[in-house]
C-alpha cells in the first residue's frame, strides 16, 4: 500500500482560506527578473532572465544560479527552450537570441528591423516560433519562424496597441493578447490575425492554454478572462484582487496559477471558476510564474526574487483537518483515509487527478463517517466534498 500525504486547502467559499508556501532562493542579484523556464523533463535546468539583459541558469533547480552577460544592453522579456539545449530570449532592440548547447552560449538572431520591443515567445518545437511585442512606430508586432530563427518574417496583427503574450496551441492556431483588452486570433499560423471582441478595456498581459478549448488570460486590476472554445468566446472570471496580474499558467484544464504585482499569487482548482491567494513571501512585483508539476513551480519578480515551492505552493499540515461541515482523518495517513459529515444532509465525496478526471466518487450518508480505501497511482489529487457553491476541496499527494 502507499503512504498519503494530505496538504490539505480548505476552499470553503464562505469559511477558511489556508494561505501557501513559497520559498526565497538567492539568486545573487537585485536586477528586476523578468522571465523563467524550466523543463517538466528536466526539471533541475532551468534559466532566468532579467531586465539588465542577464541570463542566469541553474543545474540544481535553483539551489544555485548563475550570470551570464550574453551583450544585451537592453531587458530580456522572454525565455523558452524546446529540449535541453535549443533555447531562445528576446527583448528590447528587436533582440532575439538562441542558445544550442543548453545555455553555454548564447548567439544574436537576424530580425527584421522594426524597433521593436519583444514582451513573449513560443516555439512550438525547433523549428515554429512566434515573438510579439510593441512596433518602434507604434502597434503590435508579431514576427514568425519556420527555420528555429534563422529567418524571421514579419506578420500583420492589425491591432495598434501592443502585445504582451502569445500562445500557440498547434502550428496554425494562436492567441495573442495585449493593452486596451486586444485578444487576436489566427487559424493559419499568423498569416492573418483577426480581434475578438471581449468588450473589457484593462491592458492583458498573459495569456496560456492548457489544450485546444481551454484558456486563460489575465491582466490589469486583477482581470481574469477563460475560455472553453479555444478563445471565440471568453467570460470573466472572479480574482478577488485589484493588482495587475502579469502571468498565468496551468497544468490541467482545472489546476492553475497567476501572479503580479505586490507579490499576489492565485491559484485555482477548479479552471478558475474560485481563486484562492496564496502567501508568496514578498510584496515585489511577480512578472511570471511557471511549473513543472502539480507540486514544484518558480515564480519570479523584481529586487532579484526567485520564488519555488514543492508543495503548490500549499502549505503541509500534519495534524486533523476539518472544516464546519466536515473533518478528514488521520493526517498522514496509510491504506485509507476517514471523512466525518457533520451536516444532516448527505452529500457527494469525489477525488480528482490533476486533469480532472475523476478517479474516485461517493455517496456520503448526513451524521455518518465514511472510511475511503486509497487505491490510486502514485501523484497529486484532490478530494472534493460538498455540491455547488458550498464545498471543500482538499489537495493531497499520494507516494
Amino acid at each position: 500500500m502507499k503512504n498519503l500525504i494530505l496538504i490539505l486547502t480548505i476552499l470553503l467559499f464562505n469559511s477558511i482560506n489556508l494561505f501557501g508556501q513559497w520559498i526565497n532562493q538567492p539568486s545573487g542579484t537585485t536586477q528586476s527578473f523578468r522571465s523563467v523556464y524550466f523543463s517538466s523533463t528536466h526539471p533541475n535546468n532551468g534559466w532566468a532572465t532579467t531586465a539588465n539583459g542577464f541570463v542566469f541558469s541553474t543545474s540544481n533547480a535553483g539551489a544555485l544560479w548563475t550570470a551570464q552577460n550574453i551583450g544585451m544592453t537592453g531587458a530580456l522579456e522572454a525565455i523558452t527552450f524546446v529540449n535541453s539545449n535549443e533555447g531562445w530570449t528576446c527583448g528590447s532592440l528587436d533582440r532575439i537570441y538562441k542558445t544550442s548547447n543548453g545555455g553555454g552560449n548564447w548567439n544574436q538572431l537576424t530580425t527584421p528591423p522594426l524597433n521593436a520591443y519583444y514582451q513573449d515567445m513560443i516555439f512550438l518545437n525547433n523549428q515554429n516560433g512566434w515573438a510579439v511585442g510593441q512596433l518602434g512606430a507604434g502597434g503590435g508586432a508579431i514576427i514568425n519562424t519556420i527555420d528555429g530563427g534563422t529567418t524571421w518574417s514579419q506578420q500583420t496583427s492589425g491591432t495598434a496597441y501592443r502585445l504582451n503574450g502569445v500562445y500557440f496551441t498547434s502550428s496554425t492556431n494562436g492567441i495573442a493578447v495585449g493593452n486596451f483588452g486586444t485578444i487576436i486570433q489566427t487559424t493559419n499560423g499568423g498569416n492573418n490575425w483577426s480581434t475578438i471582441s471581449t468588450g473589457i478595456t484593462q491592458d492583458l498581459e498573459s495569456v496560456y492554454f492548457s489544450d485546444a478549448l481551454h484558456g486563460w488570460a489575465v491582466g490589469d486590476f486583477g482581470k481574469i478572462l477563460g475560455t472553453i472554445d479555444g478563445g471565440l468566446s471568453w467570460n470573466n472570471q472572479t480574482s478577488g484582487t485589484t493588482s495587475m496580474l502579469r502571468s498565468v499558467y496551468f497544468i490541467s484544464n482545472l489546476i492553475g496559477w497567476t501572479a503580479g504585482d505586490n507579490g499576489v499569487i492565485l491559484s485555482t482548482n477548479d479552471g478558475g471558476i474560485t481563486w484562492t491567494p496564496q502567501n508568496s513571501t514578498t510584496t515585489e512585483v511577480i512578472f511570471q510564474i511557471l511549473f513543472t508539476s502539480a507540486t514544484n513551480g518558480y515564480a519570479v519578480g523584481d529586487a532579484g526574487k526567485i520564488l519555488t515551492t514543492n508543495t503548490g505552493g500549499f502549505s503541509a499540515i500534519n495534524e486533523l483537518t476539518h472544516s464546519n461541515s466536515f473533518m478528514l482523518y488521520p493526517n498522514p495517513a496509510t491504506k485509507s483515509f476517514t471523512i466525518k459529515n457533520y451536516s444532516q444532509k448527505e452529500t457527494y465525496m469525489q477525488i480528482t487527478n490533476p486533469l480532472g478526471e475523476i478517479v474516485r466518487s461517493e455517496k456520503l450518508l448526513g451524521r455518518n463517517e465514511h472510511v475511503i480505501d486509497i487505491e490510486i497511482p502514485s501523484g497529486i489529487y484532490f478530494v472534493r466534498v460538498g455540491e455547488g457553491e458550498s464545498n471543500t476541496v482538499m489537495k493531497l499527494v499520494v507516494e
